[in-house]
């Protein structure tokens, strides 16, 4: 039963996700430098492991306050040096950095974020877990310093089939939107595995806006990424192009996840 639950859920939020339909809006939104679905994967303990997170993205060109560096060819890199805590436990670190239209190279700020995994019976093919993460923010990145984000994870893996979703809820602790209120955003992937350790298949994100008040359609950034992953011995990767689906967000993005453990 629960199986079944859980299969229903994460099918059902991910068609929810990709029937959400394209609007207009007069801003476009930047790409995150995490561009990325939570899944069941984690440290073990004492593993540690590194990820490279790259996309680069065409879209607004000019900036939406005063000293923000436009989104319009930026080219986004962000490690993340994962820490595998106690048994279904990990810690991540990321510093996210980017080279500007102009070439110039600039640190965005920190990134703190400690993850869960829920134990699941072998048998199961269901599998849920929670992700906290704290921001830290510079001028150009954002108005908005300090931030919180509180990631649900729920999904269903077999042989052949990854389903995933995030639902998300992000704070702003510091800067001229804080609220008490959070915003609400969500993220759902499927992918296919065909053979070779590759798999592929679509990743939907969606910001929705404040969760008591969610925003006009016209204001909501929607993005659909075609991926593709790779799983081997010493490394995986996840590359994917994605399409703003509305003016809302970044017109086009390329992406890449490039991961190394150390046992």
């Amino acid at each position: 039963m629960l199986r079944c639950a859980c299969m229903h859920a994460a099918k059902a939020v991910l068609l929810a996700a990709l029937l959400a339909g394209p609007q207009v809006v007069p801003h476009a939104l930047a790409a995150p430098h995490e561009i990325n679905v939570f899944t069941d994967e984690i440290e073990a303990p004492g593993e540690v492991g590194v990820e490279l997170h790259v996309n680069y993205a065409r879209g607004r060109a000019t900036p939406d306050y005063p000293g923000e560096l436009p989104p319009d060819r930026v080219s986004r890199v962000m490690p993340e040096i994962v820490f595998g805590l106690r048994r279904h436990w990990e810690m991540g670190l990321h510093l996210p950095t980017q080279r500007d239209a102009e070439g110039r190279l600039h640190a965005d700020g920190l990134r703190l974020r400690l993850k869960h995994a829920w134990p699941r019976e072998e048998s199961s093919a269901c599998f849920a877990g929670i992700n906290v993460e704290w921001s830290y923010d510079e001028p150009h990145l954002s108005q908005d310093r300090h931030g919180l984000e509180l990631r649900g994870i729920l999904g269903w893996r077999t042989e052949h089939w990854l389903v995933a979703v995030n639902p998300i809820l992000a704070w702003v602790l510091k800067g001229p939107n804080k609220s008490g209120k959070p915003d609400f955003e969500g993220s759902a992937k499927i992918a296919r595995k065909v053979g070779g350790g590759w798999a592929v298949g679509i990743e939907h994100y969606v910001g929705f806006g404040p969760l008591s008040d969610w925003a006009p359609r016209t204001e909501q950034d929607r993005m659909l990424y075609f991926v593709a992953d790779y799983e081997g011995r010493s490394w995986s990767l996840n590359l994917g192009f994605g399409a703003g689906l509305t003016p809302a967000s970044d017109d086009k993005v390329v992406k890449a996840i490039i991961g190394i453990p150390f046992r």
